[in-house]
């Protein structure tokens, strides 16, 4: 009998659950993944939503962690902006769909296969780290041909081409003006493309440096025990550090996954190859190291997600090319792209802002709460 009765639930369970999706959202809450937003008719669930989150910001949305590491504002305001993200892709998609725009299938097939040979084993450890399995990949990347496409639609449609020369040369005296210290005479729009400009030249074409990290979540609040483990972790990593290789240490005593997995790889805080991490504190203890140095004591930042400690060694030193000294006809072509995507992205707000006005977008989680409200 009690046989009969197992089989009779895990039955009704999966026919409910796979067979019948709105009947359980209303019957039966308790197995049902729940509703962070409807938008036009179309539910963002939980399970979705959490794992793009971690996928795009690595923000830990209302799951345990053994640390009390986050700060409550840093990851109120992720949620927030990850969620109008969110909603942005599907106005998006759901347009592209009545566009009837699809992405041809062998060049999907072509980007994956692409995608998992060229990224090796990096790649791989990433997609483990964010459970990205292949049907995950797929949908991901249909998405992205998806959204090209549309966009491109949107940009013809908004005759936005690509720039002139002679824009481009004036965006490159304008630069040239700016990184003198000049002031310009141009409208808002034009100084805040100028500025984005100066700074992603300087972080593509600047001097570069290569770093490891060791780091370790940073307890907050009044847990006695989290705080000994940490301090207990500070001294076992500078002891370790005295004999063995930045890169073991990091391997062991490492929170950060990409550090731990990539034996010190700051991508995911830093990036590679960077001019610069950003952190005042952390590019000020940058300047006092050596190649091969370390700093002596753990640098404490907080990034969107976390606050960590971090131990920062300088593995490399490369020369860059100050802006002033790269003539026009090497940065022309790098120029028209970066035009073309700004002008591109003020025509996309303002279709967004537009579709939002006549979509029917209802919000059932509260980031600020950290509850849904049904």
């Amino acid at each position: 009998m009690r046989k009969i009765l197992f089989v009779f639930f895990v039955s009704l369970f999966l026919l409910i659950n796979y067979s019948n999706r709105v009947f359980a959202d209303v019957f039966l809450p308790f197995f049902s993944e729940k509703v962070v937003a409807v938008v036009n008719g179309k539910k963002i669930l939980s399970n979705d939503y959490y794992f793009n989150v971690a996928l795009r910001s690595q923000v830990n949305l209302g799951k345990k962690s053994s640390y009390p590491i986050r700060s409550r504002e840093a990851i109120v305001e992720g949620k927030i902006d990850y969620l109008n993200y969110y909603i942005d892709r599907m106005l998006i998609l759901q347009a592209a769909k009545k566009q009837k725009i699809k992405p041809n299938n062998k060049e999907v097939a072509a980007t994956i296969k692409k995608m998992i040979s060229e990224g090796g084993k990096d790649f791989d450890r990433y997609r483990r780290s964010r459970a990205i399995d292949n049907n995950a990949l797929e949908r991901l990347v249909r998405e992205g041909f998806i959204i090209n496409a549309f966009e491109e639609k949107l940009a013809e449609d908004n005759n936005i081409s690509a720039p002139t020369r002679e824009r481009i040369r004036e965006v490159y005296n304008e630069i040239q003006a700016k990184n003198r210290g000049e002031k310009l005479d141009v409208s808002q729009q034009e100084d805040n493309l100028i500025t984005q400009l100066i700074n992603e030249l300087n972080d593509a074409l600047g001097p570069k440096i290569e770093l490891k990290i060791i780091s370790l979540y940073v307890p907050t609040g009044d847990n006695a025990e989290y705080q000994k483990r940490f301090d207990d972790k500070i001294v076992q990593i500078k002891e370790a550090l005295k004999t063995r290789d930045f890169g073991d240490v990091a391997e062991e005593y490492s929170e950060n996954m990409t550090s731990k997995m990539g034996k010190g790889d700051a991508s995911s805080m830093f990036g590679r190859n960077i001019s610069q991490t950003k952190y005042e504190e952390v590019d000020k203890a940058i300047a006092k190291l050596k190649v091969g140095q370390y700093t002596p004591d753990p640098i404490q930042i907080e990034t969107p997600s976390n606050k960590y400690a971090v131990f920062i060694k300088l593995e490399k030193k490369m020369r860059g090319i100050p802006i002033q000294n790269i003539p026009f006809d090497k940065l022309s072509n790098l120029l028209a792209n970066a035009i073309y995507a700004y002008d591109m992205k003020i025509v996309l707000d303002e279709w967004l802002a537009k579709e939002k006005e006549k979509s029917k977008i209802v919000i059932y989680y509260s980031p600020s709460l950290d509850k849904y409200i049904f």
